[in-house]
């Protein structure tokens, strides 16, 4: 018996021993020259490490099963979108089964922004351009993630996520918890006390188009000023990030405006 149990350590020593952090810049000085080139290296167990700045990419992204994508300095400072032409590929990310991706900003212009299997996706920043698919797939968990525009179709987990859903949030299925849900979503999970879920402008600090998606220090998705009740937690991949402003009443176009490219 001692000496399977000797052989068994050995065995996951020697994995954790061969997983390593693979850093990309915009500079291409990292371990790897770009992101496509850190994933085709990167293998289950492996850690891409994304260093503050803009990566614009002419193909979609594939992250192995496995692999984890990091932004250093979270959403707030890490973009990745696809570059604008008229073939664009369907999905700028794709995330594997058993993938998992971590304050990243991924605005696409393509069909699918963001397709996952089994994935977990927390601390993220989910923008799609062009009202298509923000998220497609399935059994997947959003945790603090900010999804913007078209539809979020997939079976999932989204706790403590401000979800804008243009076109229909499909939450048939899913389970959804401390989030803050507008616009076209299933009515069902839309200001739920159950499972303290709103419906109330997240009041971010940027005027429309600047992606500034920091909280203003009166925002509900703050989790002192929770509509439910004070909470341990913020909901979104943001905290506060300036002071009160004026509040007014808003449509839900002039919400959605919010973050809309001029």
């Amino acid at each position: 018996m001692k000496t399977i149990i000797v052989a068994t350590v050995l065995v996951f020593a020697a994995t954790a021993a061969q997983s390593r952090t693979w850093r990309v810049n915009t500079a291409g000085t990292g371990d790897a020259p770009t992101l496509h080139a850190a994933m085709d290296s990167a293998a289950a167990g492996d850690v891409v490490l994304v260093e503050a700045g803009e990566y614009p990419m002419e193909s979609g992204l594939s992250v192995p099963s496995g692999v984890r994508l990091v932004g250093e300095s979270g959403p707030a400072h890490t973009l990745v979108y696809v570059v604008f032409s008229y073939d664009l590929p369907p999905t700028t990310v794709s995330l594997r089964s058993g993938a998992d991706m971590s304050g990243i900003h991924v605005r696409g212009s393509t069909t699918v922004v963001v397709y996952s299997v089994n994935a977990d996706v927390d601390h993220c920043i989910i923008e799609s351009e062009n009202d298509f698919k923000v998220v497609e797939g399935s059994n997947s968990n959003f945790i603090n993630c900010l999804l913007l525009g078209g539809v979020c179709n997939i079976v999932a987990t989204y706790g403590q996520c401000i979800i804008y859903s243009t076109l229909g949030f499909g939450a048939i299925g899913s389970t959804v918890f401390s989030c803050d849900v507008l616009g076209s979503v299933d009515p069902s999970i839309d200001a739920s006390a159950t499972n303290f879920n709103f419906s109330l402008d997240p009041q971010f600090c940027g005027i429309p188009g600047s992606g500034n998606y920091f909280l203003q220090s009166t925002s509900p998705c703050l989790g002192a000023n929770n509509p439910f009740e004070p909470l341990p937690f913020d909901i979104g991949p943001l905290g506060a990030g300036c002071g009160t402003v004026r509040v007014e009443e808003r449509t839900w176009g002039g919400v959605k405006a919010l973050y809309r490219n001029p």
